[in-house]
């Protein structure tokens, strides 16, 4: 049972983290000695979450970074010999369609970070409908058949004939069925299998 409290707030510049409690003194009420412990307590600690906060921005800075670097060197090869007079219109061509593929991608990148950013501060909103799984491994399969043809791959789908709708958010679910495939193909080996089976489990 609690008999007596004290809080003080964790606060860094202008902001406030939380707040550190001590609960139910052994002896006595908590007094100004107590207060002034509390208060250097909550100001390390304050510091230790800032800096833990900026350390993590910083992983996440160089994470984009090291993610952007590939599409944006294939789109500085592909301009600077796009700069060549004696280039041949099939390989002008071609480089035309390797800027197209790469600023697409670069723009879905740009998406998930942007997703990724509102994850962290908790502003992302989840919608509830109702989804058919079969149909969106089927369509996820699609958008990846490309990618992993040019690499020899194969690609099926294992659907149970009983599973029905299932309730969810299906743009999230579906950016994570994609974000699991392009592993499947990216780190499979030449003429391999990726295979997306679709079940129901439990209860």
């Amino acid at each position: 049972r609690t008999q007596t409290v004290l809080g003080v707030p964790l606060r860094t510049q202008d902001k406030t983290l939380g707040v550190i409690e001590a609960i139910n003194k052994r002896e006595g009420r908590f007094d100004e000695q107590d207060v002034r412990l509390l208060q250097a307590l909550a100001a390390q600690a304050a510091i230790a979450i800032q800096n833990s906060r900026l350390f993590q921005q910083s992983d996440i800075v160089a994470v984009i970074a090291h993610e952007l670097r590939t599409p944006l060197a294939a789109l500085m090869a592909a301009a600077y010999l796009l700069q060549r007079p004696d280039l041949p219109k099939e390989q002008q061509q071609k480089l035309g369609e390797s800027i197209y593929t790469e600023v697409k991608r670069l723009n879905e990148m740009t998406t998930d970070f942007l997703e990724l950013a509102r994850l962290e501060s908790g502003r992302i909103r989840f919608t509830r409908e109702p989804i058919d799984l079969a149909g969106l491994a089927r369509e996820c399969l699609e958008v990846m058949r490309p990618q992993a043809e040019a690499d020899h791959l194969r690609l099926e789908t294992q659907v149970d004939p009983a599973l029905g709708p299932v309730y969810g958010d299906r743009n999230r679910l579906k950016q994570v069925v994609l974000n699991l495939l392009t592993n499947a193909v990216k780190y499979n080996q030449k003429g391999g299998l990726v295979r997306v089976s679709v079940s129901a489990e439990g209860s």
